[in-house]
């Protein structure tokens, strides 16, 4: 839900005019994305566990 939250502010900031909202934009990106791949990593490696898809 974090990374979710994180996502949406992100979008929202980047339709400001300030410049420090902007900013906030932009570091919010450089940590949310690498954060959503680990945890889409998670998500597929729990799933094929499940399916019985793993070596």
């Amino acid at each position: 839900m974090a990374l979710l939250g994180l996502r949406i502010a992100r979008d929202l900031a980047l339709g400001s005019d300030n410049p420090k909202i902007r900013h906030f934009a932009e570091v919010a990106d450089i940590g949310a994305s690498p954060l959503l791949l680990v945890f889409l990593g998670l998500v597929v490696s729990k799933l094929m566990a499940v399916l019985g898809l793993t070596g």
